[in-house]
């Protein structure tokens, strides 16, 4: 690193809020980008060093990592601006919890508001606002660490991101797209064939045909980003850290079969949660308890509300996401220690 890259450095720290945070995410996701372009033999002991102080998307890093980091892994790119690059070709769903909102929002509009919520979460002191002015829709990006060469990687990724995040709209090829960011070089401008304007500025900025807020996105969940939505805004994104995953699992089991009558399977549970199946269910190990085991909790719950609240046993049984009657009270049974009707008739006996 050049001597004024390091003075510039120590300049724009000075700025920085101690309690300001980022998820490691960025550099989670850079590390895999980095991976999938180059052979993992000419990565070299940098990398791997990077990639031991880095334990997952969600773990939180002060800014001097971050942007110590995020210039390593810079400097091993072969090309120039793989800040932009790496925004662009990032993998999305491994951004962490916060994404499944976006990468399954039924349109842009969903989806930018998800990126607007994800980037309280992912990158606390960091502004993004939304302008909708004379039929065109302006995002802006500014970030807590004034300028300077790590600095403006870090907007020229998160630029990428969102140009990732827009090019996932069914409409986009019509967007008439104009982006800004500091640091632009022509090589740039190659990254970017279907953008209208690249400017040169002190901030992040992406303005396009506000009609393009109405586009449907290509990759359409809207169940996956309901229950991804409801469970972080049950939990408080404040609070996620120190929540455990068995109880993470169980709101989101609850949260499915309360708004669309069906528990998660592993895989989904999973992708929400940004893990490997395998490791959701050591994790579970580990608090005592299983997957199968908080899917079955979540739906007797439910069961002993619906049959409570009046719900006759067959609707409780499609309310809870048993297609037979049959089905539902031989599984009820091994929940309760009794048939749903036996249940009942305790129930109303005791009020």
């Amino acid at each position: 690193m050049s001597e004024n890259a390091q003075a510039s450095k120590k300049t724009l720290r000075k700025d920085v809020d101690d309690r300001h945070y980022i998820r490691a995410a960025a550099l989670h996701g850079s590390i895999d980008v980095l991976r999938s372009e180059q052979a993992a033999s000419f990565l070299g002991d940098d990398c791997r060093e990077i990639q031991s102080r880095i334990r997952g998307p969600e773990e939180l890093i002060d800014s001097d990592d971050y942007l110590d980091q995020f210039a390593q892994i810079d400097s091993l790119f072969d090309h120039p601006g793989s800040a932009l690059r790496i925004g662009l070709k990032q993998d999305l769903k491994s951004l962490g919890i916060f994404v499944a909102p976006i990468v399954h929002a039924e349109t842009l509009w969903d989806a930018i508001k998800g990126v607007q919520a994800g980037l309280r979460y992912f990158q606390s002191s960091s502004s993004f606002s939304v302008n909708v002015r004379y039929n065109r829709c302006r995002l802006v990006y500014e970030h807590p660490y004034g300028r300077g060469a790590e600095a403006d990687l870090d907007t020229q990724f998160t630029i990428g991101l969102f140009i990732n995040v827009i090019r996932e709209a069914a409409w986009y090829s019509q967007a008439e797209l104009t982006v800004r960011y500091p640091g632009v070089l022509p090589s740039h401008r190659r990254l970017l064939p279907e953008v209208r304007d690249v400017l040169d500025g002190d901030t992040g900025m992406l303005e396009f045909d506000a009609f393009l807020l109405k586009s449907p996105m290509k990759q359409i969940n809207v169940g996956i980003a309901d229950v991804a939505r409801q469970t972080m805004a049950r939990i408080g994104m404040s609070n996620l850290d120190d929540t455990p995953v068995s109880k993470l699992v169980g709101i989101l089991q609850s949260t499915s079969i309360d708004g669309y009558h069906t528990a998660l399977p592993l895989n989904t549970a999973a992708a929400i949660l940004d893990m490997p199946t395998r490791t959701l269910q050591a994790a579970l190990k580990q608090e005592g308890t299983s997957f199968a085991k908080l899917r079955e909790q979540a739906r007797h719950k439910a069961a002993k509300r619906e049959l409570l609240a009046g719900r006759s046993i067959a609707e409780t049984a499609a309310l809870v996401g048993f297609s037979q009657r049959q089905t539902f009270s031989e599984a009820f049974s091994k929940w309760q220690g009794c048939p749903p009707s036996e249940f009942l008739s305790q129930a109303h006996k005791n009020t």
